[in-house]
């Protein structure tokens, strides 16, 4: 019996206002998708990794539109992580 629940996807957006380097940026995106999925259910987590962990990668043009999505995803129930850059 095939499921109706939609499939969970891993979506990371990123910022392309900020300039930071690939190693940067990749470690930022980690992180986002790690804290994301550090707050899914564990029901979740199973359909997202029998999904062949389905990861998609976006990006946004500043603070304000993430802001945004995050407002957005929370209000929706979607499990999300904003990460900031501590180190300037």
């Amino acid at each position: 019996m095939q499921s109706t629940r939609p499939s969970c996807r891993l979506v990371v957006i990123i910022r392309r206002d900020l300039r930071l380097s690939s190693d940067k940026l990749v470690t930022h995106a980690c992180h986002a998708g790690l804290g994301t999925l550090e707050d899914v259910t564990p029901l979740e987590l199973e359909d997202w990794q029998r999904n062949a962990s389905e990861t998609v990668v976006l990006s946004t043009d500043g603070e304000t539109e993430l802001v945004r999505l995050e407002a957005l995803a929370n209000s929706s129930g979607i499990s999300c992580c904003l990460v900031r850059d501590t180190q300037g």
